[in-house]
């Protein structure tokens, strides 16, 4: 760029002079009005001859539709006409888009390609149809669509009538009215979304579908991708979508290929989703495509630019007519890759205002034929469906007029839900909530005993304990809630069918009795299948409780249809124990992962990791992740703190977990069926509410949406079922039952009314872990009082509120829990501090720095119980009193080595646990 007209490549030391024919030139969108662009410099823009191009005249702009498009001259002229209107006017929601909110230049020759395309003998009436079609799609609004539809109609001199235009014998409605019998319910907005994407698919435009989840995005794209008819090859393309689920770290490379190990230690270039599928003529789906963003330094003339760019733009060229991309990464040759006929590409994406979510920019929205999908679905909309799926079912004898009945009397109920539901909760209700009640209705019929209101009712709670996760305590009382559906519940199905339901309603026949037989776990009438691994019963896990016959009930009924179940609660109540005991009660493999903030798609579904090939050579090799691993093996999989994972994280299992059930794995350009073995893999998630802090967000409403929700609250009721517990697990006796009882609803009726209590350190939570681990020191020494000093008491940081504890527990029990003088006694083999003794070894010497101070002996003692006990423990208080003083005087007197590790905000997972580094043996 400068006058020397040349480039060094420091990798190969060489100097490359321009040949004279050579020129450059560079285009780019205003930095302001555009996301991710940045103003260029005064040295860059300088070495530049710059050209702004303004708005193009309207007779100039008139030509070139005629000229271009070869369309008639009056029919140009109608849309530059639109052109201009809709310029004068502004959006709603575009409100900042200014003259450019309902209509841009790349909308004018969408518009003219498609009436150019068309043989229809009304030629207005066809101009007004796919004008409807091109403009009003994108439209958020029903102001913005009326507005748009009015100006069309005036110039155009015809009517658009949307319910025609989106009829199942509407001219434009593609060949697919088989497959709604089988699987789709035609419903208006499921019509209309087929007819957008299958009419910009077939004049070769990029489709962008935008909505709320569980509107049926998806599975649109899956729908057209198998039975659209493709003009250009006449064909019917079945099984034939390739898809990628986008999120904040997907790369260039997961959509072009990268270079890889291969076979026998070499690397090749592999393609990735969009250049298989460009080469193969095959649709792709981008999912979540508003997600894909990173920084990229890209190395230019001499000196290093920092641009923030959506990793999309790379995809610019592919979104033009020309469907064409240069492929750089491939190697030192540039691969211009044409696209195959068949080749189409559809992208979903959620509105921004959730949690993670945004808006694509400008730039990118501008090249896509963008749709939105409306979540809005009406009470015919529910009963359709409703009927449909009651329909498939061999319930009621093939009876049609009373499954239409009950189809009335469910989607009464549901209408009536919604409405009440919206008032109280953060998101609203999609058709898979709908599709849900079916099939958890239909599940619980299926059982031993039938009854149609308590099989209604178990439909009900399963959905709205998802829904009930976003009410807010502060302004509805959860119980209140619940029994005003249910009291609506029985006043609808009373007033539709009586005779039916009479006797249900008087007395309930389900209970949550557990029982087994040849073919699984039978809980309350729903079978959980037993798996390849023999039955065993934990024997740390207590099943004969009221709360685990409870809980495992809404866990079978969630498994009885096909979504995964997110269990969320208080701390320490049981969510992963109850998982875990029966995964192991059933014969189920089970694969826990504990997630974080910093866990990485690759610590779930693998990587690439060193290896030594047999000559010796050093390649690289793909190594399953362990989440990889129990979907090929169908393990059960539990995912144990879901709401402290990234976006990334779990923007990259949404695949998983919707009706699509696969898996893709970037890195390998493959899909993976999910349940494909021969026992299905069952997701789990277990999470605590995002109010109690420590960095748990609310997950979005695209992913909640997914999971069946099983709640699991913490009652003082439940108190006789952890002592029950403490009682068959460690053997302790009713009398010291009864005063565990009493010293733990004291502790937590304190808690709850005394708001001027522990104020300092709070919020404090006691749970059934506190419970066992007092049973366990019990069992173990035969002492009450100073277990409780420990778990209970040294929690609380000031001396006023830990008298408070004592006086509890001394009202209670009748005795006290002061700690007494404590002495340290040391001999070859044990050291004795306190009532606790522990083995010695000779692995350190005492730390000579180090003196054993008497202000220290009880917090000696209570991190020897810890040890003793293997209980994690936690030691908190003001800097420089001693904390790591303390440790390193149990270290020394017990002979142990320690290891200390600092930590800091920045500190890494990997430091903790380990990587892979290069080493130089020589």
């Amino acid at each position: 760029m400068d006058d020397n007209r040349e480039l060094y490549v420091p990798e190969l030391n060489k100097t490359i002079k321009a040949h004279r024919n050579f020129r450059l030139f560079a285009t780019q969108n205003p930095f302001a009005n555009y996301a991710g662009r940045k103003r260029l410099s005064r040295a860059l823009l300088n070495r530049f001859v710059i050209l702004k191009f303004s708005r193009l005249p309207t007779d100039e702009l008139y030509s070139m539709v005629h000229l271009k498009c070869q369309i008639s001259e009056s029919a140009a002229r109608l849309i530059i006409s639109v052109l201009k209107d809709l310029r004068a006017r502004r959006s709603y929601t575009g409100m900042f888009s200014m003259h450019d909110g309902f209509m841009t230049l790349r909308d004018v020759f969408k518009w003219a390609n498609r009436f150019a395309r068309s043989d229809q003998i009304d030629w207005r009436q066809c101009l007004a149809d796919h004008g409807f079609m091109v403009l009003c799609a994108r439209c958020r609004t029903t102001a913005d669509e009326n507005l748009i539809k009015h100006t069309i109609e005036h110039y155009t001199s015809r009517k658009i009538i949307p319910n025609q235009l989106f009829a199942i014998n509407s001219r434009y409605m593609p060949c697919i009215t088989e497959f709604f019998e089988k699987n789709v319910v035609p419903t208006f907005n499921m019509r209309r979304m087929i007819v957008l994407c299958s009419q910009a698919w077939i004049h070769n435009e990029p489709v962008l579908l935008v909505g709320e989840t569980g509107c049926g995005k998806t599975t649109v794209a899956q729908l057209l991708a198998k039975f659209i008819h493709i003009h250009i090859k006449e064909l019917y393309i079945q099984d034939s979508l390739l898809s990628l689920n986008c999120q904040e770290r997907t790369d260039t490379c997961d959509l072009l290929g990268s270079i890889r190990p291969g076979e026998n230690g070499t690397f090749k270039w592999f393609d990735g989703v969009v250049v298989t599928a460009m080469r193969s003529g095959r649709p792709v789906l981008l999912d979540e495509i508003s997600l894909a963003s990173d920084s990229v330094i890209y190395k230019t003339f001499n000196f290093v630019v920092l641009i923030n760019l959506i990793v999309l733009e790379r995809l610019n060229p592919l979104l033009e007519p020309s469907r064409s991309l240069f492929l750089t990464e491939s190697g030192t040759e540039v691969e211009k890759i044409v696209a195959e006929p068949g080749f189409q590409i559809i992208s979903t994406m959620n509105p921004g205002g959730d949690y993670g979510k945004k808006e694509l920019s400008k730039a990118l929205r501008n090249r896509f034929t963008e749709i939105w999908c409306p979540a809005v679905f009406t009470a015919e909309d529910v009963k359709s469906i409703i009927c449909h799926r009651l329909s498939r079912s061999s319930l009621f004898n093939d009876d049609d007029g009373f499954k239409f009945k009950l189809s009335s009397c469910m989607a009464r109920f549901l209408a009536w839900y919604f409405d009440h539901i919206s008032k109280i909760a953060r998101c609203g209700i999609s058709l898979r909530d709908v599709v849900a009640f079916v099939e958890i209705f239909i599940s619980s019929m299926k059982r031993d005993v039938r009854s149609i209101y308590w099989s209604v009712y178990e439909a009900f709670v399963a959905i709205d304990d998802g829904i009930s996760l976003n009410i807010s305590d502060h302004h509805h009382s959860f119980e209140k809630h619940r029994f005003e559906c249910q009291e609506k519940l029985k006043f609808i199905l009373m007033d539709n069918l009586y005779k039916e339901i009479t006797e249900e309603i008087e007395s309930p026949i389900f209970n949550s009795l557990i029982k087994t037989d040849d073919r699984g776990l039978i809980i309350g009438g729903y079978l959980i299948e037993f798996g390849a691994k023999k039955p065993v019963h934990l024997k740390n896990f207590v099943f004969n409780t009221d709360w685990f016959e409870k809980m495992s009930l809404n866990i079978a009924r969630a498994l009885s249809i096909d979504k995964p179940i997110l269990i969320q609660g208080e701390p320490g109540c049981g969510k992963s124990s109850i998982v875990v005991a029966l995964a192991a009660a059933t014969g189920h493999h089970l694969t826990r992962l504990n997630l974080s903030e910093q866990t990485e798609l690759s610590d779930l579904f693998g990587t690439d990791v060193p290896t030594v090939l047999q000559d010796g050579r050093t390649s690289f090799e793909w190594k399953d992740g362990p989440l990889l691993t129990a979907i090929n093996n169908g393990h059960w999989i539990l995912l144990d703190e879901m709401n402290l994972a990234s976006q990334s994280i779990l923007e990259g299992l949404n695949a998983c977990f919707d009706h699509r059930h696969q898996l893709f794995i970037p890195e390998l350009n493959r899909m993976f069926e999910i349940g494909s073995s021969s026992h299905n893999s069952k997701f789990f998630a277990c999470q605590n509410p995002h109010n109690l802090g420590g960095n748990r967000r609310a997950l979005p409403k695209s992913f909640l949406n997914r999971f069946s929700v099983v709640s699991v609250s913490f009652q003082i009721n439940d108190y006789h079922d952890y002592l029950s517990i403490s009682s068959q697990i460690y053997g302790i006796q009713s009398d010291m039952n009864q005063i565990l009882n009493k010293v733990n609803r004291s502790v937590k009726s304190k808690m709850l009314k005394d708001k001027t209590f522990a104020k300092i350190g709070g919020p404090y939570e006691f749970n059934i872990r506190d419970v066992l681990r007092w049973s366990s020191f019990i069992s173990e020494f035969g002492i009450s009082n100073y277990p409780y000093e420990l778990l209970y008491v040294q929690r609380f940081r000031t001396e006023e509120d830990r008298e408070v504890m004592r006086e509890i527990y001394k009202k209670e029990s009748g005795e006290s829990c002061k700690t007494l003088s404590l002495s340290v006694s040391v001999s070859d083999k044990f050291v004795r501090i306190g009532r606790i003794e522990l083995i010695r070894s000779f692995k350190r010497i005492f730390e000579d720095n180090l003196k054993l101070l008497p202000s220290q002996a009880s917090i000696l003692e209570h991190l020897a119980t810890c040890v003793r006990m293997n209980w994690i423990s936690l030691i908190v208080g003001e800097s420089k009193i001693g904390k790591s003083s303390v440790v390193k005087n149990l270290a020394a007197l017990t002979g142990n080595e320690l290891k200390i590790m600092r930590l800091t905000s920045e500190t890494d997972a990997s430091e903790l646990i380990g990587s892979f580094e290069q080493v130089n043996y020589l």
